[in-house]
């Protein structure tokens, strides 16, 4: 008797919960990935994202927010994201030093609209002996 395998979208939302971005210092590719949520000022940052549903649109923004002490939120870094497909499951892509603007929290989000469609957490910490210039 043959055990139906669970379908690749089943089996991705195993691996990362819908809404989620998952960070890396390496490209994601297809088999296990290495996951990281702290990187080296200076560094590129890669990340994956899998939406909380289907987004609709073909235009979404990236949004970079540095998150300060006392829970208040700056917005460091905006692009425009085009998509293949308006139901695409998920994106990926990499952010440069352009992205953040040193050591600190930050958060990366995807919205549509005013609506958050996948978001999460990486911190940025400095190398051994740098010095930062804000």
């Amino acid at each position: 008797m043959d055990v139906p395998s669970p379908s690749d979208a089943t089996l991705a939302a195993r691996l990362q919960p819908p809404g989620t971005v998952h960070f890396s210092a390496a490209l994601f590719r297809d088999g296990p990935d290495v996951l990281d949520d702290s990187f080296v000022a200076g560094d590129r940052v890669f990340w994956r994202a899998r939406f909380a549903g289907p987004v609709g649109r073909i235009r979404l923004d990236l949004v970079t927010i540095r998150c300060h002490p006392g829970g208040w939120e700056e917005v460091v870094s905006g692009h425009t994201m085009w998509l293949a497909h308006p139901e695409l499951p998920g994106y990926s892509g990499w952010i440069g030093p352009g992205a953040y603007d040193g050591p600190g929290s930050y958060v990366l989000r995807i919205v549509r609209d005013h609506v958050v469609v996948a978001e999460g957490a990486f911190d940025i910490v400095e190398a051994a002996g740098q010095v930062v210039v804000h």
